[in-house]
């Protein structure tokens, strides 16, 4: 009919949503890292904390890509994410003795939550 209010006024609200839907997963993944810190058995100096911190924006991961990210070498790699595994932060899920992956099972959740308040299935 010619009236951009409408239009204007959808784009709007999404707007809104999108952006509490953002700030809930801000405070969703600061929540998780607090809990990280709080069961994270390391030196306040180890690679641990590195990757704790790329976790939260690539929660699946493997040695290289970790070494790859932290300009470390892959066994050094190997070794930060060790007390993540033992705290339960990470899962190793290919069931291999080489060319593992980890993931952060409560990240991905937090990604999944967005996308179903955002209206899409995650997966």
């Amino acid at each position: 009919e010619g009236d951009p209010s409408v239009i204007v006024e959808r784009l709007a609200d999404a707007s809104f949503e999108a952006t509490t839907n953002g700030r809930q997963l801000v405070r969703d993944l600061r929540t998780i890292r607090r809990h990280w810190d709080e069961t994270v058995k390391a030196r306040r100096d180890s690679g641990a904390w590195r990757v704790a911190d790329l976790l939260l924006r690539q929660p699946v991961i493997d040695a290289a890509a970790v070494a790859s990210e932290l300009g470390i070498a892959p066994r050094n790699a190997q070794r930060a994410i060790v007390p993540l595994a033992e705290a339960g932060v990470l899962t190793e899920f290919t069931g291999c003795r080489r060319n593992r992956m980890w993931q952060a099972r409560e990240v991905r959740t937090a990604r999944d939550d967005v996308a179903a308040r955002a209206g899409r299935r995650g997966g």
